[in-house]
């Protein structure tokens, strides 16, 4: 009785480590395989993390940048268009001016008023000989 339970037992046994081995030679390799996996994940995570912070680095300073810029060219588009208007007035006004000395000439009348501006304002007074 004791050899028979004996093989029973050497039976058992080996078919237990033959199983054993073979699951071993199947999840071994997959839990190799799963690791490798894992740890890319976690690299390129890094690496994708990495990379992101740098792209939003760079797209605030360039977005700040272009701001800064376009708000200098704001800056210099008022300053062009007031140098404009005040070249624009001056213009009139001597353009006036102008008029109103040929039409003093043409007509004879002499102005006593020293002030080129004064007939704009209305002040100018004339003088007729």
């Amino acid at each position: 009785m004791a050899t028979l339970s004996s093989i029973y037992f050497l039976i058992y046994f080996v078919s237990f480590l033959a199983i054993a081995a073979a699951a071993s030679f199947i999840i071994i390799p997959l839990l190799c395989i799963s690791f490798i996996f894992a740890s890319a994940v976690v690299v390129f995570g890094f690496l994708s993390d990495t990379t992101f912070r740098f792209a939003q680095s760079l797209y605030i300073k360039t977005d700040h940048r272009l701001k800064s810029t376009l708000s200098k060219m704001g800056t210099l588009k008022k300053k062009e268009k007031s140098e404009k208007e005040e070249l624009a007035i001056n213009t009139e006004k001597q353009h006036n001016d102008l008029r109103c000395r040929n039409l003093v000439e043409s007509s004879g009348i002499s102005s006593t008023n020293t002030n080129p501006d004064a007939h704009v304002f209305g002040t100018d007074v004339r003088v007729t000989k």
